[in-house]
């Protein structure tokens, strides 16, 4: 039996939420202290890192390596010359792999050593490996799951990072904000890794939303925009999202920009134009963009990539999917696109037309004229990095599953609510530390089905998990979206702007 969450419950929930997220429970920390330098030697640069932490009390500690990250693999082969010095201790590495551990006496104080390397050729950038260490001379730019090494803890980690003997003209920040000599921090659990950390000749430029600064940090000379004109941008998309989500908490937030590498299209053998490509990654209090500089470029081009990123600090980050693969990607990337797109809206960088006209083409046309419009949830998670068709199917999917839910709600309540607070409701839930979608599915459902006023289930069962399409007669819209249906039965929408306050409607 479904129960209806009230309204105005909601403030309460979201009190009690919050007073178990700030105690849920205690956790015991232990301290791990990073000292980070440069090694530069004949025009190359390596990170040099010295570690030091207490190992176990059985006298065997392992070591979590750099792996992989999506389709970026054998992170580890960055992580060189690592041993330990501390005496009576035995580092045991397997050939080509992540596994290590360390031999010692019980608790012994412990002591590392390693470099990070760049392992791709060139100064410049593919984009296909801007999840690698990125180290050169003038500059570096590495994320924080591929440039520690970590002891494997049940317990919490109080992180101390010293930086030193980095050129003094050089600029360092990372996800943790401007880095002085000593930066601090504790965590729960691994999550501190989910950062970037930069240095050398990225420009800084900062502003403040809610009384917290947001920084931009850039580097390349060839963009065809200024750095202040960025920073505008990424200033309203923070504020419109922090707004969005009633959420002031976040003490400061990064976002980076890189230059990727030019890559030249060919037609029959002839240069024609440069490839364009853009790519981010959402991390803690910050997220990593890479472009190709071009002539004409605009900062309009990377909004769509700044909102989808920044939305991903609550979806994705606060509301976290809980597990390792891609099964919940319909949720963490789709309803990332679907709300990326309405605060586009509500911001000024759509207009309503502009914002109907991205969701028939860019989702609904693209969901149901796929090849494999119909692929289960469990070959997208299988294959989500394997195949670019299934890649693209839990964006498309989520969005427009979202895009259901919205206006069936809207629908039914005539107006009164809306998919907006129902992702309320959702941080309210997730953010607390121990739950996530993976584990604590059932709020979602329930939650859903509180809205819709019946159960949410089957619906989710046959549209989500077993990937069928949903059929042009079951979507249910407010009075100023009307559809239409293409011969082959992809429903595509347009605005009634006759009817009282659609603009308003559409915002909601």
């Amino acid at each position: 039996m479904v129960t209806m969450v009230l309204p105005k419950l909601r403030l309460q929930m979201r009190l009690l939420s919050l007073a178990l997220l700030l105690f849920p429970f205690v956790v015991f920390s232990r301290p791990v202290r990073y000292e980070i330098s440069p090694l530069f030697k004949e025009g190359t640069l390596r990170l040099q890192v010295r570690v030091w932490f207490a190992g176990d009390a059985d006298g065997d500690t392992k070591l979590l390596m750099p792996n992989g990250l999506g389709k970026t693999k054998y992170l580890f082969r960055c992580v060189q010359n690592l041993v330990c010095n501390t005496p009576g201790s035995q580092l045991r590495m397997e050939p080509d792999s992540s596994f290590v551990s360390i031999r010692h006496a019980s608790g012994q104080d412990l002591k590392l050593y390693y470099e990070i390397a760049q392992d791709f050729p060139g100064a410049s950038v593919p984009e296909q490996h801007t999840n690698r260490p990125i180290i050169q001379p003038d500059y570096f730019h590495v994320l924080g799951s591929a440039f520690f090494v970590v002891p494997q803890w049940n317990e919490g980690y109080e992180v101390t990072l010293e930086w030193r003997n980095f050129p003094d003209n050089w600029l360092l920040h990372n996800s943790f904000g401007a880095t002085p000599t000593s930066q601090q921090f504790s965590f729960q659990d691994l999550r501190w890794l989910e950062s970037v950390f930069i240095g050398g000749d990225y420009r800084i430029r900062q502003a403040d939303v809610s009384g917290n600064p947001v920084w931009l940090a850039i580097r390349g000379r060839d963009w065809d925009f200024s750095d202040d004109s960025l920073l505008g941008v990424i200033q309203r998309t923070v504020t419109l999202q922090r707004n969005f989500w009633q959420d002031f908490e976040t003490p400061c937030y990064t976002v980076l920009l890189t230059p990727l590498a030019q890559r030249p299209a060919m037609s029959f053998g002839r240069l024609v134009s440069t490839r364009i490509s853009y790519s981010g990654l959402g991390l803690h209090q910050s997220f990593s963009a890479f472009a190709t500089p071009h002539n004409g470029q605009d900062w309009k081009e990377l909004c769509g990539l700044f909102h989808h990123e920044l939305m991903h600090h609550w979806i994705g980050s606060k509301i976290r999917s809980g597990c390792q693969n891609m099964q919940m990607a319909w949720f963490t990337e789709g309803f990332t696109d679907y709300f990326a797109l309405k605060n586009m809206l509500e911001g000024g960088f759509l207009t309503p037309s502009q914002y109907i006209e991205h969701l028939n083409e860019q989702f609904f046309d693209a969901l149901y004229h796929s090849p494999r419009r119909e692929a289960p949830n469990s070959v997208i998670a299988d294959s989500f990095f394997l195949d670019p068709k299934v890649e693209k199917l839990p964006y498309l999917r989520g969005c427009v599953f979202a895009f259901f839910l919205d206006n069936a709600i809207k629908s039914g309540s005539n107006g009164q609510q809306n998919l907006h607070q129902l992702m309320l409701d959702l941080l309210g839930y997730y953010e607390r530390p121990d739950r996530d979608l993976l584990h604590n599915f059932d709020f979602f459902l329930e939650t859903c089905s509180d809205y819709l006023k019946k159960d949410i289930t089957p619906f989710y069962q046959k549209h989500i998990m077993d990937g069928r399409l949903i059929a042009a007669d079951e979507f249910l819209l407010p009075a100023y979206l009307k559809m239409e249906v293409d011969e082959e039965g992809s429903p595509f929408f347009w605005l009634d702007k006759s009817v009282a306050d659609w603009e308003k409607g559409i915002k909601e």
